[in-house]
């Protein structure tokens, strides 16, 4: 395994009028082998809770605005194809692996797999591992787009592997977007070929790396301009 430490103030960032602040060290990580997440399984039944086991039951849950989260109670391989509507999340939503892995089967890269459309809203993904070396198709739009304003992303525990597609977070620009990271994550982002791959962060206003949490990054998307693409005005912290 070949291992490079980045001090934050050498990571290539292209954007305007940012305020970079951190004091801490990122690791990226060159290996092709993603983490394996190991969580306990909790079985869950309240309202507006959605426990899934393949695809049809995926889609559906992501389609029904009613549920709040959804929970794998096992891998699922969810085929773009059988997407219901076109992936919009109109409310706030919990996606949580329990440590099981969420891959697509990926017709194109463009348009988004998910998205949301809404202000207002908090998403949060946990405890999964997202693509496979089997399933590497993803979108440069990220796991879930965000279009409007006001929209936090809680990132906790996830693992994501594409080389196609690769861009794991993709924002529209706007005021209030803010994407947070805690637990421990890994993100593998292409093999060096022009598949459409992004930039690691894009336009998010706000992107904090929480006390205690630990990020790596093994960038490798021909694509890309930088590992963080901005706003002016985008602050990135690690606290």
């Amino acid at each position: 395994m070949n291992k490079y430490y980045y001090k934050i103030f050498i990571l290539s960032i292209a954007l305007f009028g940012v305020t970079l602040v951190m004091n801490k060290t990122i690791s990226a990580d060159n290996s092709n082998t993603p983490t394996t997440i190991s969580i306990s399984s909790t079985q869950l039944n309240e309202p507006g809770v959605a426990t899934i086991h393949n695809d049809k039951e995926y889609w559906s849950a992501i389609a029904d605005q009613t549920v709040s989260k959804i929970v794998l109670a096992n891998d699922i391989v969810a085929q773009e194809s059988n997407r219901i509507g076109a992936g919009n999340i109109q409310r706030s939503l919990t996606i949580d692996g329990e440590g099981h892995n969420l891959s697509y089967v990926m017709t194109s890269y463009d348009p988004p797999v998910l998205y949301t459309d809404a202000n207002g809203i908090s998403i949060s993904i946990e405890n999964i591992s997202i693509g496979s070396a089997n399933n590497p198709g993803n979108t440069w739009y990220g796991i879930i787009r965000v279009i409007n304003s006001n929209v936090t992303m809680n990132v906790t525990n996830v693992n994501y592997y594409a080389t196609y597609g690769a861009q794991p977070f993709y924002a529209g620009g706007n005021s209030g977007t803010v994407l947070n990271f805690y637990g421990t994550n890994s993100f593998k982002l292409g093999d060096g070929s022009a598949n459409y791959g992004g930039e690691f962060v894009e336009r998010f206003q706000t992107v904090n790396f929480k006390s205690g949490s630990s990020t790596s990054v093994d960038q490798n998307t021909s694509d890309a301009y930088a590992v963080f693409w901005g706003i002016s005005g985008t602050n990135i912290n690690v606290e």
